[in-house]
């Protein structure tokens, strides 16, 4: 039914019908054969007739131009009566049927001029007839000059960019349009205007008159519709009313279809349409309807992280970036509204695809571009080490510089340690947002230390089978962190305890009577066992000088059967000076342990029953400038008639004499690390010297 407003309009036309025009049917018009003509003068006409008597059929005809739309209006019916029009073709077949039992219009859709007949008659149950005329109005209208195109066969024809403004006349108007693309792009769709009451729908086909996937859309105002073609070819474009009831209108909608190919990339929906893009290369492309993926391909040469960064999403998306192998397997993926980069460490060499999608709720488009940029990034020369077997070699004291680009990045390292020594690794540099642990692995790959921090630490670990060992290092850091930023590593050896291994009874170290020795506590799990012959009853003292700050060192001795006999444990940075009775000669054991590790040397020194030939050692100190010394060491204490000792680290004595002037000329020693011994008549005194 014809809205109000547009009601008054049709009654002004009718208005205009001079009553010159106007005509009265004709008796008998009961047929096609006698049916009266109505003459139409601009395009309108009226006639008025009765339904007299009962029965009573009044047909009419009417001669239109061309293609247009009939415009009936049929009022003053008789009470008690329901007037049925049926409008028929040239050929007297059926095209359309209206009734009603009050004053009604209708419109009906003709696609060819010529010749129509008009039926009127009474459709109301029972026998009515009256004398009082019904009028009939007829008007035809042209301005709709894409019709008819109500099928894929009347598709109008139309070009990009061009307003098409076009009517809706009765409840089976379709409208058709057809146009022509020549390369793949975007279909731009706007349509505004929609006649009040209406809801118009616009569906995208294919040339194969099939509709596109999410190519359909619908309003009551306005609407904008794109979709990404990749065929060229013709594509159609179906315009209808899909409110509920028959609505129709003389008002126009306007259409107009754009056809977009900014976008360099499209069409690249699938792997095997992959973009093929270069690193490096600043990729500006666009999302244009909810089912539009951009692929794409990037050629690495070499092992390195991936560095996959999106800039410039457009208002309202949330972009995601799916990373793939050359076996199409996803490998990695990020999605955020904004700016984001997606790090992934990738090892073989070869082609790789990326995805860039749309996932936030509700079907989003834009023609503005996001920015798209992948890179490879080589700073860390030993990715990919992710396992034993791709463990990279390395040697001490040689700077590491590595990386933990991602969750699952691992840095496995191998080196080989030739000899009894303290494996002592230095991590001295951790990127800000990481958890580093380090883990110690023998030849056999089983765990045999382990240390974690946020902070510079030093893993000390004592090695006493040489052969090649493995280093581990991950991020434990909760929250899957990544950095650019490397890691510093330092792997170096420290042989200066010549005594070590010596954890156990077994291989507990020999020392003698009256000697000194330089030794350290190293690495989880250290303890340092002696064993020492008694051969007289007396006194057997054991002294441990040097003690580092921060550690106390505990002593225990043992007899020939491991048993526990005494020892001492005095606090942190206390020296140890334990004597002990012996009553029996024989073999005694001895243990030196810590409770924390130190790099610092202690030094131990042993004095037996009746066998100590340089007397007690002092608890006095041995004053000594400069130290470290190059050449001239100065004794500050004055100690006449005395002579003077120097041991290396093994406890070999590397130089002697009378100490005069209380100089004593080192220049010809090694540069090192010395114990220095000056014997008094009465005492022992000593220090440690340093030469370089």
């Amino acid at each position: 039914m014809i809205k109000q407003s547009h009601l008054l309009l049709l009654l002004s036309m009718i208005l205009s019908v001079s009553l010159l025009d106007a005509q009265t049917e004709t008796e008998n018009n009961n047929s096609f054969a006698t049916a009266d003509q109505i003459n139409l003068t601009d395009l309108s006409g009226m006639i008025s007739g009765t339904i007299n008597p009962d029965g009573d059929h009044d047909y009419y005809k009417v001669t239109v131009p061309e293609e247009g739309v009939f415009n009936f209006v049929v009022n003053n019916i008789p009470t008690n009566m329901t007037l049925e029009l049926t409008l028929y073709d040239s050929q007297q077949q059926f095209v359309a049927a209206f009734s009603n039992s009050v004053s009604y219009t209708a419109n009906e859709l003709v696609c060819e001029g010529g010749l129509y007949y008009i039926l009127i008659r009474d459709v109301s149950s029972g026998s009515d007839q009256s004398p009082d005329p019904y009028t009939l109005f007829v008007n035809f209208y042209m301005e709709d000059v894409y019709e008819c195109n109500n099928s894929f066969v009347d598709a109008a024809s139309i070009g990009f960019g061009q307003l098409v403004q076009a009517q809706i006349m009765d409840n089976g108007d379709l409208d058709y349009y057809q146009v022509s693309v020549g390369s793949s792009g975007v279909l731009n769709i706007t349509l505004n205007g929609v006649p009040a009451g209406m809801n118009l729908r616009v569906t995208i086909f294919n040339n194969q008159q099939l509709e596109l996937p999410s190519a359909s859309s619908s309003t009551e105002s306005s609407l904008v519709l794109n979709k990404l073609v990749c065929e060229p070819g013709v594509y159609f474009i179906l315009v209808e009313d899909v409110s509920f009831g028959v609505d129709e209108s003389f008002d126009f909608y306007n259409l107009t279809v754009n056809f977009y190919t900014d976008d360099a990339y499209e069409c690249n929906n699938t792997f095997a349409d992959a973009a093929s893009i270069e690193l490096g290369q600043l990729v500006q492309a666009q999302i244009m309807d909810d089912t539009d993926l951009d692929y794409y391909k990037v050629t690495i040469p070499t092992p390195g992280v991936f560095r996959i960064n999106v800039t410039n999403a457009p208002s309202g998306m949330t972009l995601k970036a799916d990373l793939y192998n050359s076996q199409q397997l996803p490998l990695a993926n990020l999605s955020i509204s904004n700016n984001f980069t997606l790090n992934y460490r990738v090892c073989e060499p070869g082609e790789y695809y990326i995805l860039i999608q749309e996932v936030s709720f509700g079907a989003d488009e834009s023609f503005d571009f996001y920015n798209l940029t992948v890179n490879l990034n080589t700073d860390d020369i030993y990715e990919c080490n992710d396992s034993f077997n791709d463990a990279a070699s390395i040697g001490f004291d040689q700077l590491i510089q590595g990386q933990i680009m991602n969750s699952d990045d691992v840095d496995f390292y191998s080196i080989m340690v030739p000899e009894t020594s303290v494996l002592r690794i230095l991590m001295n540099q951790i990127p800000d947002n990481m958890n580093l642990e380090i883990l110690v692995y023998n030849n056999l790959q089983m765990e045999v230390a382990s240390l974690n921090s946020n902070q510079p630490f030093v893993l000390n670990h004592l090695i006493c089978e040489p052969g090649l060992y493995f280093i581990r290092i991950e991020n434990i850091a909760f929250g899957n962190a990544q950095s650019f930023e490397f890691y510093n590593m330092i792997v170096s050896l420290d042989t200066q305890d010549t005594f070590e291994c010596n954890n156990s009874f077994d291989e507990a170290t020999s020392v003698d009577c009256g000697g000194t020795y330089e030794a350290t506590v190293l690495g989880a799990g250290d303890e340092d066992y002696y064993q020492i012959e008694i051969t007289e009853p007396g006194d057997l003292q054991i002294m441990v000088n040097n003690v580092a700050d921060n550690i106390s060192i505990d002593l225990e001795l043992y007899d020939d059967v491991f048993m526990p006999i005494g020892g001492q444990s005095p606090n942190n940075g206390f020296d140890v000076d334990y004597t002990k009775q012996i009553d029996e000669p024989g073999t005694y054991y001895f243990l030196i342990t810590s409770d924390k590790n130190s790099t610092q040397p202690y030094f131990l020194t042993v004095n037996c029953p009746m066998t100590s030939s340089i007397g007690q050692i002092s608890t006095q100190p041995l004053s000594v400038f400069p130290n470290p010394v190059t050449d001239i060491l100065q004794i500050e204490n004055n100690l006449p008639n005395s002579s003077y000792k120097i041991l290396n680290t093994a406890s070999q004595q590397v130089l002697q004499g009378e100490l005069k002037s209380n100089t004593i000329d080192m220049s010809t020693l090694p540069d090192g690390v010395y114990m220095l011994l000056v014997f008094s008549e009465s005492e022992t005194y000593r220090t440690k010297v340093v030469k370089y």
